[in-house]
């Protein structure tokens, strides 16, 4: 929440964590050359989403949580209130895309049950 990338560290696993399809090396490093280069704001997104109610997912024996809720929902089933939620991280063009492709495809954080961080992606 105070945009410390560095502070993010000890959440981050040393391996197995996804943070962009088909990238590899640090999640941290990454995020900051978004933001150099694209102007994107990886931790102000990721703060934003935390602020939303959460979906758990089951694969298997695994338990995760994955934030925002919307996640696994139809954009077209949420309620008022729901898009009132999604739209405190999202732009109206952005949800108008999501409907257009079907499928929430924003960012989105993976926490398993034990606390191990699993992903923080953004697409289909």
């Amino acid at each position: 929440m105070r945009g410390d990338y560095e502070g993010l560290r000890p959440l981050i696993p040393p391996g197995g964590f996804r943070y962009s399809f088909g990238n590899g090396g640090d999640p941290i490093e990454f995020w900051r050359e978004l933001e150099t280069r694209e102007g994107e704001r990886p931790l102000q997104i990721m703060a934003a989403i935390l602020r939303v109610p959460y979906t758990i997912v089951r694969a298997g024996d695994v338990v995760y949580y994955v934030w925002p809720f919307v996640f696994d929902r139809p954009i077209d089933s949420l309620t008022p209130e729901e898009l009132a939620l999604v739209r405190t991280f999202a732009t109206d063009e952005q949800i108008a895309g999501w409907k257009e492709f079907g499928a929430y495809i924003g960012h989105r954080l993976g926490v398993r049950a034990d606390g191990t961080w699993l992903y923080f992606v953004a697409g289909d």
